[in-house]
């Protein structure tokens, strides 16, 4: 059984803007850029975790060059999946 990320994620586009991360899903796959349609999810109060072990099936669904970072926000916990440098930008503008 073959998996892809949108199995098991939510693909996107996030934006950080203080302590809150707004969060457009992708809804649209045609032409040669996808493009934010879906609605406007925000987080608030959102503090940078720690990068999740990439194991098992989470190793074989992402990107080999993307790593999980666990966020912390008034709804529970997420996780962000992203290069890591994206990653970088988060950590640094959550805390």
């Amino acid at each position: 059984m073959t998996h892809t990320l949108r199995d098991r994620w939510n693909p996107g586009f996030a934006h950080l803007d203080g302590g809150s991360l707004k969060f457009q899903p992708e809804t649209t796959r045609g032409g040669p850029t996808p493009s934010p349609v879906g609605d406007l999810k925000v987080f608030e109060d959102v503090s940078a975790g720690n990068i999740v072990e990439r194991s098992g099936e989470l190793a074989r669904t992402l990107h080999r060059t993307w790593k999980v970072l666990e966020l912390s926000t008034q709804n529970g916990t997420i996780h962000v999946a992203a290069r890591e440098a994206a990653l970088d930008l988060i950590s640094t503008g959550s805390a």
